[in-house]
């Protein structure tokens, strides 16, 4: 799957447990370790991330603690993985619904060209 996307990589994806499917617009980190949700996404797909473990993380902005989450499945473009690891974390600041990091992208083989705009995604499993 080839796709032109801007600057900085933002794509369309969905998230969802059993119960619910939400679309979102994510940005592609390939800084960050994990997938991450708002608060407010995971709620609403049932999970209760009060009751998770709870992990040390470095941002941006330093060290912090989020709770780490089994969500039911992330889908990016048309590729789907299930029982994905992702955070939960304010966004507010970063100015997107979810991201994308390696918790998602180690599964398949990407390549991003930002001169050209170009995000291209295959699966190799």
């Amino acid at each position: 799957m080839r796709r032109k996307i801007g600057i900085p990589p933002i794509v369309p994806i969905q998230v969802g447990s059993q119960k619910v499917v939400k679309d979102l617009d994510a940005l592609i980190d390939m800084g960050s370790t994990y997938c991450v949700i708002s608060l407010e996404d995971a709620v609403g797909m049932g999970y209760e991330p009060w009751k998770a473990m709870t992990i040390p993380v470095g941002t941006a902005g330093g060290m912090i603690t989020a709770p780490l989450l089994k969500i039911g499945f992330v889908n990016v473009l048309g590729f789907k993985i299930e029982n994905a690891e992702a955070l939960v974390k304010d966004l507010t600041e970063v100015g997107v619904d979810a991201i994308v990091g390696w918790s998602f992208l180690r599964h398949f083989k990407f390549s991003f060209d930002p001169e050209g705009g170009i995000f291209e995604i295959e699966d190799f499993r």
